[in-house]
């Protein structure tokens, strides 16, 4: 069996080594776990243990293999001459020679080998440590050569299990760690990037983004400029933090609202279309949607296509001879929240609103209102359906006249 021999510095007071050769390093370090009362050797001598010496053990191969330095084990036993020449075997597990590949270093090294896959950081910090902790006092570097981990971050899992309060509940490392922001260490970045985005800075002849967009790799760019070191991601992160968001300009501004009739105009439509409404008449609103060029041209908008094939088309908006483009004039009902869309290929005309209406009217309006004697339209004043338009007002009472 392997032994450890002892420090020289420990001797007894008579100048004789105070562990003996032949003493194997399992009395050594079931001795530190179990110091009182010190075991006796012959002659009346006590032994004395030294920790650093278990630091020093390293695992040997199979059973009652051979190895330079003493090593843990389940199958090495340790025991200390009794008076009489009696030896007594050491209880419980020890830490000697042999044994190794099937005693408790096996089942750490499987244990581990099963979980360690499937935990983050602090989990395997604390399985390892938790298995130090089972097998034994000053197990640390056995189990970590075990695993293949720095000792070190054993004796921090069981630092760590010791204190549990110390243990981070949600987080893999403690609060704090890293490397910190950019705010932190630059006192003035918050300030000159408020300066630049702030609202008084619009239109300032010394804003140098007068005249440019507020992008957030802009910024940055500017931020490099005054000597802070910071990029884009940075820059967004700081803008979410101050409040700012990516906005989109918002109609509200209704303009001057001095005209004394404007909410009494208003009220008068609302009020005609209720009374239509509870005579069931139909109430219809039409208008001419946005002009479309016929062809292979892009639009706003995505739809499903096999990933990284999108559809080509036209790098350049120029109308294509012989098609032009299309004009869609639409008719909806308010009561049925129904429509109709005719699409002209021709000019927008009074003639092809007229004809619009009297299109829905034959497909969709008879059906709803088989009892319908008027019909109530709703129009902006633009375009073909211009209130000053005599050609729409003409051509609508040639379709009222019309039979059917």
């Amino acid at each position: 069996m392997d032994t450890l021999r002892p420090d020289p510095s420990l001797r007894s007071a008579d100048g004789s080594e105070s562990v003996e050769p032949g003493v194997s390093g399992a009395a050594v370090a079931k001795g530190a776990a179990e110091s009182p009362p010190r075991p006796r050797l012959g002659g009346g001598r006590s032994v004395r243990f030294c920790p650093a010496w278990v630091g020093r053990l390293h695992l040997g191969g199979g059973p009652g293999e051979q190895g330079g330095r003493g090593t843990a084990g389940s199958g090495a036993t340790a025991s200390a001459p009794q008076p009489g020449g009696a030896a007594e075997p050491a209880s419980g597990g020890s830490v000697g020679a042999g044994g190794a590949e099937n005693g408790w270093a096996e089942g750490v090294r499987r244990r581990y080998a099963m979980l360690s896959p499937y935990l983050n950081e602090k989990q395997v910090r604390l399985l390892v440590a938790a298995e130090s902790i089972v097998v034994g006092p000053y197990s640390a570097p056995l189990v970590a050569k075990v695993v293949g981990l720095s000792r070190h971050t054993v004796r921090a899992g069981i630092a760590e299990l010791e204190r549990p309060e110390s243990i981070e509940p949600t987080g893999v490392r403690h609060r704090g760690a890293g490397p910190k922001f950019r705010e932190a260490t630059d006192g003035t970045l918050r300030a000159d990037l408020e300066t630049l985005i702030a609202p008084t800075t619009r239109g300032d002849p010394e804003s140098p983004l007068r005249w440019t967009c507020k992008s957030a790799a802009k910024l940055a760019e500017e931020l490099r400029a005054k000597g802070h070191r910071v990029g884009a991601t940075t820059v967004r992160r700081l803008l979410h933090a101050m409040g700012y968001g990516l906005q989109a300009n918002r109609k509200t501004r209704e303009g001057t609202q001095d005209h004394p009739g404007r909410d009494a105009q208003f009220r008068h439509i609302h009020d005609t279309v209720q009374g239509y409404q509870r005579r069931g008449q139909p109430v219809i609103s039409a208008d001419t949607k946005k002009k479309e060029l016929v062809g292979d041209f892009k639009n706003p908008g995505r739809e499903w296509q096999p990933k990284d094939t999108p559809e080509e088309v036209r790098a350049h908006d120029f109308p294509i001879k012989g098609q032009g483009k299309v004009a869609p004039y639409g008719v909806y009902d308010v009561t049925n929240n129904e429509a109709w869309v005719s699409v002209g290929t021709d000019h927008d005309t009074p003639a092809f609103a007229v004809s619009t209406v009297g299109t829905w009217w034959e497909r969709m309006g008879q059906k709803a209102y088989p009892e319908a004697t008027e019909l109530l339209i709703t129009a902006d004043c633009g375009g073909s359906n211009n209130a000053r338009s005599r050609p729409w007002k003409t051509k609508l009472q040639a379709l009222a006249d019309a039979p059917g």
